[in-house]
């Protein structure tokens, strides 16, 4: 999927408001992960853009991939996500040093 201009152009700014955490989970991301990673920061759509959300960075946050994967184009994030992020992701941010 080809990404927007203002969205690239947002990913740096939205990443460093947001303090690299995931916005879903409440866990820090990987900024050193590979890009297919699931601890990877990715941009999520608070409205996803299939809802008519837009790139705006106001409608940006930061997510792990595995996050914004599960998230999909849900309009709330399903409760059970942060727990389900928690059990995937600790034991791979530990190993990185970032918990």
């Amino acid at each position: 999927m080809r990404r927007s201009t203002s969205y690239q152009r947002h990913r740096p700014a939205v990443l460093e408001r947001d303090g690299y955490v995931c916005q879903i989970c409440q866990l820090p991301t990987d900024p050193n992960a590979h890009p297919i990673d699931d601890t990877y920061p990715v941009l999520d759509h608070h409205s996803a853009v299939a809802w008519g959300g837009g790139d705006d960075i106001a409608n940006l946050r930061t997510a792990h991939r595995w996050c914004n994967e599960w998230k999909a184009d849900d309009l709330d994030v399903n409760p059970r996500i942060p727990e389900f992020a928690a059990v995937r992701l600790t034991p791979m941010l530990e190993r990185a040093g970032l918990l």
